[in-house]
């Protein structure tokens, strides 16, 4: 009897092990300072420290937003950020009750007489944007004369010296870079262009890990960590 129940929990310990040193993958299909080619953007740091407080080891690889979907939703991968109106009917995947991350796409301006009340009114404007931003290329009309910047840094200084005159950015990286450069007349117009929630998704098969991974994503964000990373990671995009 005391043999079985010694073989019993030797097994139990195992598993647990196992279990612990599995590495769970996640799709990484936002643009930067989001995602980084070295993993340390803001959605990068979100993530890995979300897993991480859940119990988790978490790798990240960099991949298209359909991509993203293809791998999650057939089991080849674990995880991925998403938007809502994209990802939320899928049966495949379950999504995370916590918002990762609410924002909008907003036009920035330093002339505070404009008004771009949508996408169409942007087309008679000179337009920076960051680069692999799909929900900007997708929606800017055709013909837009637009200047497509690397980082975060060069869109708002092309936007203080005038270069361009509106710069498309999601509001959280509009204010951090105003504040940055002490642009006192740049006005972030509204409405928003497009409003943005975001949440993680995991593939169903993983559906017992959601409370986990919820109650981590909110701590980060009583104990200060997401905005302090925002901050911070936002402003690496020189």
């Amino acid at each position: 009897m005391r043999y079985q129940v010694f073989v019993w929990l030797v097994v139990i310990l195992i598993s647990g092990v196992a279990n612990a040193a599995e590495k769970l993958v996640a799709v990484m299909s936002a643009p930067a300072p989001y995602h980084t080619s070295n993993n340390d953007g803001f959605a990068d740091m979100v993530m890995l420290d979300v897993f991480g407080r859940a119990g988790f080891d978490l790798a990240l690889i960099p991949g298209r937003p359909l991509r993203a979907l293809k791998n999650v939703t057939s089991g080849q991968n674990d995880t991925l950020i998403g938007a809502k109106y994209c990802c939320s009917e899928i049966p495949e995947l379950v999504r995370v009750p916590e918002p990762f991350y609410q924002d909008a796409l907003v036009s920035v301006v330093m002339d505070g007489t404009m008004a771009i009340n949508d996408w169409a009114g942007l087309r008679e404007y000179h337009v920076g944007h960051l680069q692999d931003w799909v929900a900007v290329t997708s929606n800017l009309p055709k013909k837009t004369n637009a200047t497509v910047l690397k980082t975060a840094g060069q869109l708002f200084k092309m936007l203080k010296s005038g270069r361009i005159e509106v710069a498309v950015s999601s509001r959280d990286l509009a204010e951090v870079w105003i504040k940055e450069l002490n642009l006192r007349t740049t006005k972030i117009l509204t409405p928003a262009l497009l409003e943005i929630e975001v949440f993680i998704y995991v593939n169903k098969r993983h559906e017992g890990i959601v409370p986990s991974l919820d109650a981590a994503l909110k701590g980060i964000k009583a104990d200060g960590t997401y905005d302090r990373l925002m901050r911070n990671l936002f402003l690496n995009e020189k």
